[in-house]
């Protein structure tokens, strides 16, 4: 068959799936690799560097009661302070701290201008003369957040990119199944397609179907190739919702009992072509059954063989 034929235009696999799949394995390979070398050797810095929000911290700490508590989106949080050589640093932690001596790792975050309110009282009730404009003499400008673990990021972003994984995959071998399905297809019509291509033909564009001399092709979604000769009933057919019409298409069944609609339309101003259509059909067919009747469907089974 003819490579540049508008029939083979048709009814080859277009590569859409098979592009996205490639483009999509290819983005979610690449962001799991970036992923892991940016964080390959993150590693907590010390206190000291608190200074900017998103710095992984940790320190070995001696805990004494918590200040402040919150609930912040059904998540109950606990606020404690921290005395570093007469420095302060605020810990928010989802859980209670048991160990008055333990090594935390977290990330650092704006504090809520609620709790700085309540490290301010606090201070001053032990004896300190702490306000929000002396705030930073005495405590670090920004709390350091434990419930943090490095991981999470990376479990999410390999989630995401597993499920970029499975869905490009599945998208390339939807577009292998089709391929193999067509290509299997167009083997066994090999001859018939190489008839097709002598013929002279008339195309339905809007209904994707094709009537040549001898034969009938529908290429909407699935193949359908008919010899005209053995179609044996045929009728124009009509879907409506709510009294309205939805699509309209024509009903083909052959000697052998197969039926399909073929010629699909949904937008009505294509009614014309359609009707154009159904009318060199039928010239092609004459000794077929048409239009829906009781008679032609009893009619129509004593042709079946």
């Amino acid at each position: 068959m003819k490579k540049n034929s508008k029939l083979y235009e048709n009814i080859k696999i277009k590569k859409t799936s098979l592009f996205i799949g490639i483009m999509l394995l290819s983005i979610s390979i690449f962001v799991g690799i970036v992923v892991v070398l940016l964080n390959k050797d993150r590693k907590p810095k010390t206190l000291n560097n608190a200074h900017n929000v998103g710095v992984y911290v940790t320190a070995d700490i001696k805990l004494e009661s918590s200040f402040a508590n919150s609930n912040n989106e059904n998540d109950y949080e606990l606020f404690y302070l921290i005395n570093i050589n007469d420095f302060y640093y605020i810990i928010k932690s989802n859980h209670k701290l048991d160990n008055s001596n333990l090594t935390v790792s977290g990330i650092t975050e704006e504090i809520p201008n609620t709790i700085k309110q309540y490290a301010i009282n606090y201070l001053n009730n032990i004896g300190l003369d702490v306000n929000s404009n002396n705030f930073a003499n005495y405590v670090n400008n920004y709390l350091i957040n434990i419930n943090y673990d490095i991981n999470d990021k990376n479990k999410t972003v390999f989630l995401f990119m597993s499920i970029g994984i499975v869905i490009s995959l599945i998208l390339i071998m939807h577009y292998i199944y089709k391929y193999i399905k067509r290509t299997k297809f167009l083997k066994k019509y090999r001859n018939v397609f190489e008839e097709i291509e002598n013929e002279k033909s008339y195309y339905f564009l809007v209904g994707k179907t094709y009537l040549t001399t001898n034969y009938l092709i529908s290429v909407n979604k699935n193949i359908k190739i008919y010899n005209l000769k053995d179609i044996i009933w045929v009728y124009p057919f009509e879907r409506r919702y709510k009294g309205k019409i939805v699509l309209k298409s024509i009903f083909i069944m052959d000697n052998s009992g197969n039926t399909n609609n073929i010629a699909i339309i949904k937008d009505m101003k294509h009614i014309d072509d359609l009707e154009n259509f159904y009318d060199k059909l039928i010239d092609k067919i004459p000794n077929a059954l048409f239009g829906y009747t009781n008679i032609n469907k009893e009619k129509s089974k004593t042709l079946i063989h």
